[in-house]
C-alpha cells in the first residue's frame, strides 16, 4: 500500500503537479513580458517600412529624419539613425558622422536584417535599449542600414521579479543558453543554462518546457522558461521543488498517516476472516480440483447455512449440468465439424466472385464519380465571373486526374503574338517567365496543324517537342489543344509526368471546350465594361466642366491616389480598385443640383446637408455594375476623419477602408491647391502644413507621410 501511495503521489507530481506549475509559470510569464515581443514585432516593422522610402535609399539623412522623428516623439523608439557604409552614423539624437560603438552585432548589419539584439546598456547614457537593425538596398546593392534603439529600460525589474509561490527568480537566455540577464550571475559561476543539466537537451528554446538540475548546494530545481517569437529570446523562472511540490508534500504527510491506520485494520481483519472460511473453502475447492481434472461425478457436502454452503450446493447442481450437457455437445461437434468444411469450399467461391464483382464496380463507380465531377465543375465554374478561377479549377482538377508532376495551360497572347503560361502547377516563376512560344514552334506548330491532342512516352526523343518545354521531373507528355469556335489555336493543355494516367483523358476534351467558351465571353465582358467606365468618365468631366475651378479635379485626385498606393505597395487588383474608384468618387454630385453646386458665396445649413448626401448617392448610382463593385467603399466613405466625425457613417479609424483614407488625402490636398471662387489655392507648402496639422485626426498619419514624401520628389 505503501508503495502504491508513493508511485501514485510520484504520478501525481509529474502529471497534475509539474504541468500546473509550468502552467502557471508560463501564464506569469506571458502577462509580465508578453508585451515585450509585441513591442519588438512593431519595431521590425517600423523599421522596415523606413527602410523603403526613397529618402532611405538615397542615405539623405536630411529628408528621412521627419519619418524618423515621428517614430521618436511618439515614444516607439529611443533613437534611431542612419549608418554609413564607412561604419558612421548620423541618428536623431544629434550624433553626425559619429563611429559606431564596438558591438558584436554591428559586424552583420550590411549582410543581413532584421537583427534583434539582447537588450543591453546604451553606450551613451546607460539606459536599457532592444537595438533593430536592417540593411538598406537600392537597385539590388547595400547602401547602408538603419539602426532602431527601443527602449527598454523596466526589462531587468520585470524579469529579475518573476517567482512562483514566492520562490526563485527569473532570467533572461538566448535560445542556445547563453545568459544574458541574471540576478546572480556573478554567483551562480556559470554562462549557460546547459551547464546545469547533465543529459543533453535539444529542445531548449523550441516551445515552452521545463528543466530539472541540482545545484551546487544539493538542492533540487527547476527552469520554466518560454521564448518570445521572432527574438531569439527565452524567459526562465528558476525555481526550487520545494516550492513546486508545496501542495503535494503536504497530502503526502496525511496520506501516509491514513495509510498506515487502513494497513493495520486491514491486516485485523484479514486474519479473523480467514480463520472462519479456511475449512470449508478448502474442501469446496478439493472437489473444484477432481471436477477439473475430468470427474464429472463429483459431488460436496458441506452443513453449513451460510454463503458457503450455497455456493457449494450451486456447485453441485452445475456439475450436474455440465456432464448432462458435455454427452449433447459432443454429438453437435461431430455434426458442425461436417458442415463447417462443405461451408468453408463454398465461402472460398463466393469470395472470388465477390472480388471480381467489386473490381468492376469501383471501376464503373470511379467512371460515374469523373463524369459527375467534370459535370459539377463545369456548373460551378460557368457561375464564376473571374476567367483566372475558372482556369486555375480545371487545370487543378485535371492534374490530380492525369496524376501530372507539372501543369500549364498556355493561352494566345496577341500583344506579343506568342503563347503563355496562364495557369501553371509545379512551374517556377522563371520558367513561366522564359516558355512562350510562337505558333510555329516545337508542339504548338503540330498541334495547329492537326487540331487534335499530342501525346508522346518519351517526349526527350520526339522532334515535335522542344527541349526547354520539358522537364527532368517527367519524360511523358500530353497536350490537348484548346481550339476557338473559328476551329483556331488558342491555347494549351500540357501535362507533364513519369507516369500520367491517360484512363481519363476522354474527359479533358469537354473542359478544354469550356476554357474556349468562357475567352470569349471574357472577351465580350471586358469590352462591355470599358464601355461603360468610359460612359462614367464622360458623366464625371461633364459636371467638372459645369465649373472651371474643379475641371481636372478627378483625374488630379486619382494621380495623387496612384502615386500613394505604388508606394504603399498595393496589389494589382487593388490598385485597379483605387484607379477607378478615385476617377469616380465624385460620382453621386451628379444627383446635387447646379445652383448649389456652382454657388459662389457661403452655402446655408440645408445646402451643405444635401452636399453631403453625395457619397451615399453615388454609391447608389453605382451599385448595379457588379464589376465595380469593389470602388463603393471608395466612393462613399472617401469623406469619413479618423476621429470618427466624417460622413455619412461616422467611422473611425481602421474602420475606414484604406483605399478610402487614400481618397481621402488626396481628394483635400487637389481642393487646398486649387482655385476657388471663394478663396485663392494654397500653395503647395501650405497644403502639405494643412496635411500635417490634420494628421491623425481627420487623415490616416502613416498615409500623409507617404504622400509627402511622394509629392516631395514630384
Amino acid at each position: 500500500i505503501f508503495a502504491f501511495l508513493w508511485l501514485l503521489l510520484l504520478n501525481f507530481n509529474k502529471n497534475t503537479i509539474l504541468p500546473y506549475v509550468r502552467s502557471n509559470a508560463i501564464d506569469k510569464i506571458n502577462a509580465e513580458v508578453g508585451s515585450l515581443s509585441t513591442i519588438v514585432d512593431m519595431g521590425v516593422d517600423r523599421i522596415r517600412i523606413r527602410t523603403e522610402l526613397d529618402a532611405a535609399k538615397e542615405m539623405d539623412f536630411e529628408s528621412l529624419k521627419p519619418f524618423l522623428d515621428v517614430l521618436v516623439d511618439n515614444g516607439h523608439f529611443h533613437k534611431i539613425g542612419l549608418v554609413f557604409l564607412d561604419g558612421t552614423i548620423t541618428d536623431t539624437s544629434g550624433l553626425v558622422n559619429s563611429p559606431l560603438p564596438d558591438r558584436e552585432y554591428y559586424k552583420e548589419i550590411f549582410n543581413k536584417g532584421p537583427i534583434v539584439t539582447a537588450p543591453i546598456r546604451s553606450a551613451f547614457d546607460d539606459s536599457y535599449i532592444v537595438p533593430i537593425t536592417m540593411p538598406i538596398t537600392s537597385n539590388n546593392k547595400t547602401v547602408g542600414a538603419l539602426i532602431g534603439a527601443i527602449p527598454a529600460n523596466d526589462i531587468e525589474e520585470i524579469i529579475f521579479s518573476l517567482s512562483i509561490n514566492n520562490a526563485g527568480y527569473g532570467f533572461l537566455s538566448d535560445i542556445d543558453g547563453n545568459m544574458l540577464m541574471h540576478p546572480y550571475l556573478d554567483e551562480i559561476k556559470y554562462t549557460n543554462v546547459f551547464e546545469l543539466v547533465d543529459e543533453e537537451v535539444k529542445e531548449y528554446g523550441t516551445k515552452e518546457y521545463y528543466l530539472k538540475y541540482t545545484d551546487k548546494n544539493g538542492i533540487d530545481r527547476y527552469i520554466f522558461y518560454k521564448s518570445l517569437p521572432d527574438t531569439g529570446w527565452l524567459v526562465g523562472i528558476d525555481v526550487p521543488a520545494t516550492a513546486v511540490y508545496y501542495i503535494s508534500n503536504n497530502i503526502i504527510n496525511k496520506l501516509m498517516l491514513a495509510s498506515f491506520v487502513s494497513f493495520i485494520l486491514f491486516i485485523t481483519l484479514i486474519y479473523y476472516s480467514t480463520i472462519k472460511l479456511f475449512k470449508p473453502m478448502d474442501k469446496l475447492i478439493n472437489e473444484m480440483k477432481k471436477a477439473e481434472k475430468g470427474d464429472l461425478s463429483v459431488q460436496t457436502n458441506i452443513v453449513r447455512k451460510d454463503e458457503i454452503s450455497e455456493i457449494a450446493i450451486q456447485f453441485n447442481k452445475t456439475i450436474a449440468d455440465i456432464y448432462a450437457r458435455d454427452e449433447e455437445i459432443k454429438a453437435l461437434n461431430e455434426e458442425l465439424d461436417a458442415n463447417y468444411i462443405e461451408l468453408r469450399d463454398s465461402n472460398n467461391e463466393i469470395n472470388k466472385t465477390n472480388e471480381k464483382l467489386m473490381l468492376a464496380y469501383e471501376e464503373i463507380t470511379k467512371n460515374f464519380q469523373n463524369a459527375k465531377l467534370v459535370n459539377k465543375l463545369s456548373e460551378k465554374l460557368f457561375s464564376v465571373s473571374d476567367f483566372s478561377i475558372i482556369v486555375n479549377g480545371v487545370l487543378a482538377y485535371t492534374h490530380e486526374m492525369i496524376n501530372a508532376t507539372k501543369s500549364a495551360i498556355y493561352l494566345f497572347d496577341s500583344d506579343i503574338n506568342k503563347y503563355t503560361i496562364r495557369e501553371s502547377i509545379n512551374y517556377s516563376n522563371e520558367e513561366v517567365k522564359k516558355l512562350k512560344f510562337r505558333i510555329h514552334e516545337g508542339s504548338f506548330a503540330w498541334i495547329s496543324e492537326n487540331k487534335c491532342e499530342l501525346y508522346s512516352e518519351n517526349a526527350y526523343d520526339d522532334d515535335r517537342f522542344i527541349p526547354k518545354t520539358l522537364s527532368r521531373k517527367g519524360k511523358m507528355c500530353y497536350e490537348l489543344p484548346i481550339l476557338s469556335e473559328k476551329n483556331e489555336l488558342i491555347g494549351v493543355m500540357s501535362y507533364i509526368s513519369n507516369d500520367l494516367d491517360m484512363k481519363h483523358i476522354h474527359y479533358f476534351k469537354q473542359l478544354a471546350k469550356m476554357i474556349s467558351i468562357e475567352i470569349a465571353n471574357n472577351g465580350l465582358s471586358v469590352k462591355i465594361e470599358e464601355t461603360y467606365i468610359d460612359v462614367l468618365i464622360a458623366l464625371i468631366k461633364g459636371l467638372e466642366l459645369k465649373d472651371k475651378y474643379t475641371s481636372g479635379h478627378s483625374e488630379r485626385v486619382m494621380e495623387y491616389s496612384i502615386m500613394i498606393g505604388e508606394r504603399v505597395g498595393l496589389s494589382v487588383q487593388d490598385m485597379k480598385v483605387l484607379q477607378y474608384g478615385s476617377m469616380m468618387h465624385d460620382i453621386g454630385k451628379i444627383g446635387i443640383p447646379d445652383e448649389i453646386l456652382l454657388k459662389k458665396g457661403s452655402l446655408t445649413r440645408q445646402e451643405y446637408e444635401l452636399i453631403k448626401t453625395h457619397p451615399a448617392n453615388g454609391e447608389s448610382f453605382m451599385s448595379s455594375l457588379r464589376f465595380l463593385e469593389d470602388t463603393l467603399p471608395i466612393i462613399r466613405n472617401h469623406h469619413e476623419r479618423i476621429d470618427g466625425k466624417g460622413y455619412p457613417d461616422n467611422l473611425d479609424g481602421d474602420n475606414i477602408p484604406i483605399l478610402a483614407r487614400i481618397v481621402a488625402i488626396a481628394d483635400a490636398y487637389d481642393a487646398m491647391s486649387s482655385e476657388r471662387p471663394y478663396r485663392h489655392a494654397l500653395t503647395k507648402e501650405k497644403a502639405i502644413e494643412e496635411l500635417i496639422n490634420n494628421s491623425g485626426t481627420q487623415f490616416d498619419s502613416d498615409f500623409v507621410q507617404i504622400f509627402i514624401g511622394c509629392i516631395n520628389y514630384t
